[in-house]
């Protein structure tokens, strides 16, 4: 596992990782090949993701009760 030093408070951190687990801010590592990443880009795209899918369950949800009343219930 290879180490940087994170650039806000200077402490070693895993080039890994996502945030810093001593300042608790998000950090840019330096992955092989020496091109840049943020660390978290990854993982923000992702959890958007599972709240786009989120969302849209939910509105499918919300118009097939709406459905269900004005043809059932009603």
């Amino acid at each position: 596992m290879k180490t940087i030093h994170c650039p806000y408070c200077n402490e070693q951190v895993s080039n890994i990782t996502v945030r810093c687990p001593h300042c608790g801010k998000t950090i840019t590592g330096e992955a092989e090949g020496s091109s840049k990443y943020v660390a978290g880009a990854k993982v923000s795209a992702s959890r958007s993701g599972g709240i786009r899918k989120l969302f849209w369950f939910v509105l499918v949800l919300v118009v097939v009760a709406g459905a269900v009343y004005l043809l059932v219930l009603r």
